[in-house]
């Protein structure tokens, strides 16, 4: 039989770790991430209070923080964005001339989430509504992927404002008129030649 414990935390467990609606850890599976929930008693309330409580709370998201820092092997570590900072810099020596080209290459969903989106992910889980999901007029569920705008604003505004000088259709129709013109200038000369012959 199962502890008590594991049984009241195994629905915010199996949420948080990747089920149907929710996205997983890229390679971390379930069976390593519960080794770690089981080990450690903060992981076990944590879990146990995302399965119940809609609110998600600070001392929550650092609970979760942590255990995602132990996911990827790095117990010693609480800040994903540091650890994801880590990863990064030790698979790329600064050193070299490009940084961000390695003849090893590098899987960038390999690395860490950082903890936007782990903010992101971890409000996916309780009730779908306020809490990373989008319900649309037809009452259908739609995964909102960021907290934030993807382009400002501001620039929306300045593209949807642009108006180039010259239109796509006067830009072609001007090409298209002196491309006619330089032919038949080339064919004037052409028969003009043939002429003199």
């Amino acid at each position: 039989m199962h502890d008590k414990s594991v049984i009241r935390a195994i629905l915010g467990f199996h949420a948080f770790t990747g089920c149907d609606t929710t996205s997983a850890f890229l390679r971390r599976g379930k069976m390593k991430p519960l080794k770690i929930m089981k080990a450690k008693p903060q992981f076990l309330l944590a879990f146990e209070a995302l399965g119940v409580n809609d609110a998600v709370g600070a001392n929550l998201l650092y609970d979760l923080e942590q255990f995602v820092c132990f996911m990827y092997g790095k117990p010693t570590y609480s800040d994903v964005n540091k650890l994801r900072f880590d990863m990064v810099r030790q698979r790329f020596q600064t050193g070299s001339r490009n940084v961000l080209t390695n003849s090893d290459g590098i899987d960038f969903s390999l690395l860490s989430p950082c903890r936007s989106t782990l903010q992101m992910h971890i409000k996916h889980l309780p009730p779908a509504e306020e809490h990373g999901w989008k319900m649309t007029l037809d009452r259908d569920l739609n995964y909102n992927w960021c907290a934030r705008d993807i382009v400002p604003q501001d620039l929306v505004d300045i593209l949807s404002s642009y108006q180039p000088e010259d239109d796509e259709d006067d830009v072609c129709d001007s090409f298209s008129n002196k491309f006619d013109s330089d032919s038949e200038n080339s064919d004037n000369e052409t028969s003009d030649s043939e002429e003199e012959n």
